[in-house]
């Protein structure tokens, strides 16, 4: 990581758009690093979007997602150009260094899981959780987030999948808005990413989460993107993941995010309508009269 993000400040070409600068020190010292990628125009106009990997140490194909995701975003892909002239991307490509140093599972140096501090963090304890939370609070008061996602890998399933934050009670609008990127994404890598495989439940053991914090800050649209060690069962395969396979999903989460902002919204309108129809086959009747999503439970809508 030090080798490319060196490499990568010292481009005269990708350093024009792309900052990198410490966010904070772990506690062993080392650098946790935030890049900051936007074209130079109209800074002030944009939305935010804000991505993170390997705050679990053993979970290594979320760093090659992450540099699948970097390589494509600061090539000279017209839709590369085009996301760094819509967004400003923040990004802390490895959270836990100290962790991936000492060949942790998921645990840092302070002995715990930083993926369950995000809500009561100290700055002295968990110094890339804190400051990266602060970031966040940061950039929403200048500006709409509209995607956070958090790079991980899954140990006891296959295939791709994103955890997402449907805490009930709200409208059919946003409870159906919050599926949409998910399965945009799943159209998108139809032989690795399984929309069935998402969940939305916001569990009580996971309130202290990236994904569920920063959804409550604020962040509509806040996933986890669950990288199975397994590989994948889908479109024919059975198979573990390759390395470039893992790249792509870096570049199928910008495409997707294309997708998803898209000013034309046809597309989205279309995944919108196909969510509702899934939710009313996983729920196995209509809804009432009367009744709305809004009285449907996420656990009658994950059984």
């Amino acid at each position: 990581l030090q080798r490319y993000l060196r490499a990568l400040a010292g481009d005269p070409a990708r350093s024009r758009y792309c900052a990198v600068r410490a966010l904070c020190r772990s506690l062993a010292g080392n650098t946790v690093y935030l890049l900051t990628i936007t074209s130079p125009a109209a800074a002030a106009a944009k939305r935010a979007v804000v991505l993170s990997a390997r705050a679990h140490p053993g979970e290594s194909g979320g760093s090659w997602a992450m540099r699948g995701f970097l390589d494509f975003l600061l090539s000279a892909h017209a839709d590369a150009r085009l996301l760094r002239r819509l967004f400003v991307f923040k990004v802390v490509p490895m959270l836990n260094p100290d962790g991936v140093v000492v060949g942790n599972s998921r645990c840092s140096l302070a002995g715990r899981d930083p993926n369950r501090a995000y809500g009561t963090a100290l700055r002295g304890s968990f110094p890339g959780v804190w400051h990266l939370r602060a970031t966040v609070e940061r950039v929403l008061a200048e500006r709409e987030v509209v995607l956070y996602c958090d790079f991980h890998g899954h140990s006891r399933k296959n295939n791709v999948f994103m955890y997402g934050c449907d805490g009930g009670g709200a409208g059919a609008g946003p409870r159906l808005r919050q599926r949409v990127f998910p399965l945009m994404l799943s159209k998108n890598a139809p032989d690795k990413f399984s929309f069935p495989s998402c969940k939305f439940k916001v569990q009580k053991s996971k309130a202290g989460t990236g994904r569920v914090v920063m959804w409550r800050m604020g962040v509509s649209n806040s996933y986890t993107m669950e990288v199975a060690f397994g590989g994948s069962t889908l479109g024919g395969r059975s198979s573990h993941f390759t390395v470039e396979d893992l790249k792509s999903l870096g570049y199928h989460l910008c495409d997707t995010l294309l997708d998803f902002c898209d000013p034309h919204p046809a597309k989205f309108q279309q995944c919108l309508s196909e969510v509702d129809v899934l939710l009313r086959q996983r729920l196995g009747r209509e809804l009432g009269s009367g009744s709305s999503w809004s009285d449907v439970s996420p656990s009658e809508l994950e059984s």
